[in-house]
């Protein structure tokens, strides 16, 4: 366990490694443990692989005054379990994915990913191996107010949320292809929200967009998802935020989320 006590602690153009020897890894903050990104775009701040598990809890991350800090926060790969939990990501901004994970069962759960975006995505999943990704209670807010200062760099991030697959995955006790999106809040700086491809079982529900006019901006954008389960009740909410006037849904992205759950 990696305890990052209070202050603010720079992270430049040296990743930091938890690699080999299938261990566990935790690095803790007290949320008052500010790290600062501020790395080259060809490297990802912590990069992991071959552990057993893999913990970031109550840490806060911001980036530098340059418009790229980063390739990734965090880059893992051939880890049973990792999770993000109560972290706060202000004014990052990364040159792949912010948080990029492969032959992974990550979850994120009750953090802020705001005023930060990425060339990919703040949160994204694929490659070769996918296991399962849940996102939970978490906000993608344009911009973040933090220590008395302002953060807004989404730039033109392509999805807060993606996860694409190499290839539609077999489904057995070793790899899955699950993903589980639930209860978070996803502002307009994203060009499409979630973005979800070669996945076998998907959930969505509870969830509130504001949907990007950039051309072709959308809430939600699936391809080759086999199985959608519970998405009455995005539809609903996407309704009732229509009627109050908080979601702008143009007909054609209408038209895009309705033809992918036929598929």
């Amino acid at each position: 366990t990696l305890i990052i006590s209070e202050g603010t602690w720079d992270i430049g153009d040296a990743a930091i490694l938890f690699i080999g020897n299938y261990v566990s890894y935790k690095i803790v903050g007290d949320k008052g443990s500010i790290i600062r990104i501020a790395s080259a775009p060809n490297f990802s701040s912590f990069e992991v692989g071959n552990a057993n598990s893999f913990e970031m809890r109550d840490l806060v991350f911001i980036g530098g005054t340059n418009g790229v800090d980063t390739a990734s926060i965090l880059n893992a790969n051939y880890t049973g379990q990792v999770l993000v939990k109560g972290c706060r990501v202000f004014g990052v901004y990364g040159a792949y994915a912010l948080f990029y994970t492969s032959n992974v069962d990550a979850v994120y759960e009750g953090n802020q990913f705001d005023g930060s975006g990425s060339n990919l995505a703040v949160i994204a999943a694929g490659g070769g191996g996918f296991r399962s990704l849940t996102v939970r209670n978490n906000t993608f807010f344009d911009y973040a107010n933090f220590n008395g200062g302002y953060y807004s760099k989404p730039g033109s991030t392509p999805a807060w949320i993606r996860v694409e697959p190499t290839d539609e995955q077999l489904v057995n006790a070793a790899w899955g292809s699950t993903v589980i999106i639930d209860n978070n809040r996803l502002d307009e700086g994203a060009v499409n929200a979630i973005s979800i491809k070669n996945v076998r079982n998907l959930q969505i529900r509870n969830i509130a967009v504001n949907v990007s006019g950039t051309t072709p901006g959308a809430g939600i954008v699936l391809d080759n998802v086999n199985k959608s389960t519970e998405m009455l009740q995005l539809v609903i909410g996407i309704v009732s935020f229509l009627l109050v006037g908080f979601v702008v849904v143009s007909a054609i992205s209408l038209y895009r989320f309705f033809l992918a759950q036929q598929k």
